[in-house]
């Protein structure tokens, strides 16, 4: 399925781009030109300076300088803006390690309307989600809770349109309508939580997310890696983003629209981390800055901290 050039003069994509590696982010933008009328860059860092000459004067490519890093929440609600400017109707955001497929527009937008005709509301519609660096190819299941639990929601059928909870930003699609009525990411969160913590607002103002099973995307989530210990699959991420998980779990506990029983389960999931991590690292060389940058979050997070990880002395 491919998207109609009617169609794609009413689609923009964001790609957040922070350091990004020069092969990847450029496959990714030659793969959405094709889908879109604007591929925007919103460059917290290197995105330019990777981008392949091809682009330089491209007038579907838009590079646009955030002046340092500046979260993902900042640099997707300067995107949204700009394509409401532009007059665009739907925008998907993506991670600069992200490979979706050819026409993967095409089906988040009919997705869309189909939901549409049955009259539902439709905050952002995605695809399922595959990490191919590791060995099994591991998929990462829709969540939507069960008496009033988190649980793993698995596609039966191509067809199938799975509402959940929340979806990660990358490879999302979002009816511009729906964001302008939810308003814009919550710059604070920085990293983590922001795609989960919109999409919790957009349920509580009447807006619902959807998995499209007949859509799979190639992303990278984490460093590749991943240790475990006692049942808890622990991903392999830098000290700054465990320092980010910890942080914003403290403050996603505080939202009166996120869910009680997702807070419960990020709350545990914090804990076991504080308790396990060095076990599940194996007391590997760094395990104690990986620990104490999750003390650090802790201690910001009660304290309210937001944005951008300062270091002190």
């Amino acid at each position: 399925m491919r998207v109609s050039n009617s169609a794609a003069a009413h689609i923009a994509a964001i790609i957040v781009a922070f350091r990004p590696e020069r092969d990847q982010i450029n496959r990714l933008i030659r793969i959405m030109v094709r889908e879109c009328r604007i591929v925007y860059v919103m460059d917290n860092g290197g995105g330019e300076a990777a981008l392949a000459g091809e682009f330089g004067s491209s007038p579907a490519v838009q590079v646009v300088d955030m002046n340092g890093n500046q979260g993902i929440g900042a640099a997707l609600n300067h995107g949204f803006r700009l394509a409401s400017e532009a007059g665009i109707h739907y925008v998907m955001t993506f991670d600069q390690d992200s490979e979706p497929p050819p026409g993967l527009a095409a089906k988040l937008v009919d997705s869309v309307q189909r939901l549409a005709r049955r009259g539902v509301r439709v905050g952002a519609v995605g695809p399922r989600i595959v990490d191919m660096r590791h060995a099994n190819q591991l998929e990462y299941p829709f969540m939507r809770r069960r008496l009033g639990w988190p649980s793993a929601m698995r596609c039966s059928s191509a067809t199938q349109l799975i509402e959940a909870d929340f979806l990660i930003t990358s490879g999302c699609l979002v009816p511009l309508a729906a964001y302008q009525a939810v308003g814009g990411f919550d710059t604070e969160l920085f990293v983590d939580f922001v795609d989960m913590e919109w999409c919790f607002r957009a349920r509580a103002a009447g807006y619902s997310s959807f998995g499209t099973c007949e859509a799979v995307m190639l992303h990278e989530l984490g460093l590749g890696g991943a240790d475990a210990v006692l049942g808890m699959t622990v991903l392999s991420h830098s000290p700054l983003r465990r320092y980010y998980f910890a942080r914003n779990t403290i403050r996603v506990l505080r939202l009166p629209h996120f869910a009680a029983g997702w807070k419960l389960r990020l709350l545990l999931s914090l804990i076991g981390r504080l308790v396990l991590l060095p076990i599940a690292m194996r007391f590997r060389k760094g395990w104690t800055q990986h620990w104490m940058m999750l003390g650090r979050g802790v201690i910001d997070g009660v304290a309210r901290v937001g944005g951008a990880y300062v270091a002190r002395s």
